[in-house]
């Protein structure tokens, strides 16, 4: 489930292969699509005008939301998404693949076009950045992980902490809207975790 950033829709998806477009103010469905495989991951643009959808068998769309087209389509990458993630300002979206030890980060502007590889020790499951274009925190394995995110991707995280989840992986991981916690969430120990910044 995904806010469109001015908290006027809401898009859900569903393991059946859908996902739907909802008014929070009339309350309605605005439209449904279906996608050739399972959905990991939907997020809209920071501006609200793009979506963006993670499928099972490694492929993303991005869909313009005023004419429901599929503006893009990304299909080089093999194995289930993790998750995706666009930075504060929109211009770079990251993503995971959970059989890949690798975060991807790509350069909107131009498409898709691949930005850098960040490797992992484990495979990436998670990835998210702070609000303020700073930071992008990766879950891999049982270990989290913050890299400076910028014009040049460090390709050594700032942090690291080896064993967040100890009897698992970490399925989730979150920086608050202040950027000064991080919420992780595992998917054998079934802890959430919180951490000071």
């Amino acid at each position: 489930m995904s806010f469109q950033p001015l908290n006027e829709y809401v898009a859900i998806a569903s393991k059946d292969k859908t996902w739907s477009f909802h008014s929070l103010f009339q309350g309605v469905k605005l439209a449904q699509f279906t996608e050739e495989q399972e959905i990991n991951s939907i997020e809209f643009h920071p501006d609200g005008l793009m979506l963006v959808t993670g499928l099972k068998d490694g492929t993303i769309k991005i869909y313009d939301i005023r004419t429901h087209q599929e503006i893009f389509k990304l299909t080089d990458y093999k194995g289930e998404i993790g998750n995706i993630a666009f930075s504060n300002k929109g211009l770079h979206f990251a993503a995971s693949w959970k059989s890949h030890d690798v975060c991807r980060i790509f350069n909107l502007r131009k498409l898709g076009k691949e930005v850098n590889e960040i490797k992992h020790a484990a495979p990436v499951n998670c990835v998210n950045f702070d609000n303020y274009g700073q930071y992008l925190l990766t879950g891999a394995g049982a270990s989290l992980n913050i890299f400076a995110a910028s014009k040049h991707w460090t390709e050594e995280p700032l942090y690291t902490n080896e064993v967040v989840h100890e009897t698992g992986i970490v399925n989730v991981a979150k920086f608050s809207s202040s950027g000064k916690m991080i919420v992780t969430g595992g998917s054998e120990d079934r802890f959430m975790k919180v951490f000071g910044l």
